[in-house]
């Protein structure tokens, strides 16, 4: 379970790391950029991949539905991710 969380965080940082400007997603995150503010309900975008963490916590937890654990493995699994998260961010200098 550990190192499958730490499998979705580094997914999950790949993907917004390709949708920087100049990157092969780099057109889904402008997308997003411009509906976060066309929406009336941006917050939505985050999740989606405009916020890394978010974004990570999504894929994690979707991750662990389909693995079908229980729900307290859903949370601690969900949770590891994002804490891999912001570990690899640190060690990349992001900071986020």
């Amino acid at each position: 379970m550990l190192l499958n969380a730490f499998y979705c965080a580094v997914v999950a940082n790949a993907v917004v790391w390709c949708m920087e400007d100049g990157m092969i997603l780099s057109f889904y995150g402008n997308w997003l950029e411009n509906k976060s503010f066309e929406w009336r309900h941006g917050w939505i975008t985050k999740p989606l991949g405009l916020c890394n963490f978010c974004f990570n916590g999504q894929v994690a937890f979707w991750t662990a539905v389909c693995m079908g654990l229980y729900p307290v493995e859903i949370i601690i699994f969900t949770s590891l991710a994002m804490l891999f998260d912001k570990t690899i961010n640190k060690f990349y200098g992001n900071g986020n």
